[in-house]
C-alpha cells in the first residue's frame, strides 16, 4: 500500500501525462490513465487529498476500505483524505473526468474537517458512490466539462472560475443526495455502516450511545457492531469518538466560540472533561490546538 500519497504521487502511479498546473488541484480524463502502469504495481492508496470522479463508462473495479464496486457507469464517487482505496481498470475504454484537490483550493483557510462536515458524501470510513440518472448526469457532466476546459485554458482567472464551479458541483450533488436515493450499496452491512456514519455525522455534537444509534437504525447493538466492524475495520464507538473530535476541531478552528461554549455544545458538563477528552484523542489541549490553527 502507498501511504499518505500526495496528488503528484497518484498522477505518476496512474501514468497520467497531463501537466500539473496547481499544487493543490488537478484534473484529468479517465482515458488518460495508463492501464499497464496501474496494473504493473500495487495500486492500493492511502490518500492525503479529496478525490471526486465522474465515470460515464468504466468497466473497472473501485475498492474503498473493504467495499468493492464494479458498476461504475454513470456514477460520481467521493474519496476523502485518510481513506484507503484502489482502482483496477478493465476493458479498452474508460470515459469520464477525475479531479484531485486539497481543501485549501476551495478556500486558503479551509481545513479538511470543515469540508467533511459540510458535505455528507465526504465520509471518513464508508464509501460514497452515487448512480446518476439521465438528468443528473447531464447537469454534473456539464459542470465537469466546464471545469476541465477552464483548467486547460489556464489563464489569469481560471483558478477562481474553477473554484466557483467546484462549489457549484458540491452543492449540486448535495441537493441530489438530499432529495433522492442514488446511493450504491453492495451489501446490507455496507448499507447499515453508511447509514450509521451519516447519523454519527449528524449527531456528532451530542452525547449518544451506540445503543441509541442502533435503535435509530432499528437493529440490535450487536448487529450494528458486526456490520460496522466488518465493513470499516473500526468499532462503532471509535467512529463516534473520532467524529466528535472532528466537530471539536472545526469549532475550535472557527474561533467563533470560546472553549467553555464549545464544551457545552459537545455535551460535556464540565470544560475540564472536554479538555481531557480532546487531549486524550488529539494529543494536545483545545487551547493548544486553537493556537496552532
Amino acid at each position: 500500500m502507498h501511504s499518505n500519497i500526495d496528488i503528484k504521487d497518484l498522477i505518476d502511479r496512474f501514468g497520467v501525462k497531463s501537466e500539473m498546473i496547481y499544487p493543490d488541484f488537478f484534473m484529468y480524463k479517465l482515458n488518460d490513465i495508463n492501464k499497464d502502469v496501474v496494473n504493473s504495481s500495487s495500486n492500493v492508496f492511502h490518500t492525503s487529498y479529496f478525490d471526486v470522479t465522474l465515470a460515464t463508462f468504466d468497466e473497472g473495479t473501485l475498492v474503498v476500505g473493504k467495499n468493492s464496486y464494479e458498476d461504475l457507469n454513470n456514477t460520481i464517487s467521493f474519496v476523502s483524505p485518510g481513506q484507503i482505496f484502489s482502482y483496477t481498470p478493465a476493458g479498452k475504454t474508460i470515459n469520464g473526468i477525475g479531479m484531485l484537490f486539497k481543501s485549501t483550493f476551495i478556500n486558503q483557510s479551509m481545513r479538511g474537517f470543515e469540508l467533511q462536515n459540510d458535505f455528507q458524501f465526504f465520509k471518513i470510513y464508508t464509501a460514497s458512490i452515487y448512480k446518476l440518472n439521465k438528468e443528473q448526469l447531464s447537469i454534473v457532466s456539464d459542470i465537469f466539462d466546464r471545469m476541465f476546459n477552464e483548467y486547460q485554458l489556464n489563464d489569469s482567472g481560471s483558478r477562481s472560475i474553477i473554484q466557483s464551479y467546484l462549489n457549484i458541483l458540491l452543492y449540486t450533488v448535495k441537493r441530489f443526495v438530499d432529495s433522492g436515493n442514488n446511493k450504491i450499496n453492495i451489501t446490507r452491512r455496507a448499507e447499515i455502516s453508511s447509514a450509521f456514519e451519516e447519523l454519527v455525522r449528524e449527531h456528532a455534537s451530542k452525547q449518544k450511545s451506540i445503543s441509541e444509534y442502533a435503535a435509530l437504525l432499528n437493529i440490535s447493538e450487536v448487529y450494528l457492531y458486526d456490520c460496522v466492524k466488518s465493513t470499516t475495520g473500526r468499532s462503532p464507538k471509535s467512529i463516534v469518538v473520532e467524529y466528535r473530535v472532528l466537530i471539536a476541531k472545526w469549532l475550535l478552528a472557527d474561533k467563533k466560540y470560546n472553549i467553555s461554549t464549545i464544551s457545552y455544545k459537545l455535551g460535556f458538563d464540565e470544560t475540564t472533561n472536554f479538555t481531557k477528552f480532546f487531549k486524550k484523542h488529539v494529543g494536545i489541549t483545545p487551547k493548544e490546538f486553537r493556537l496552532k490553527h
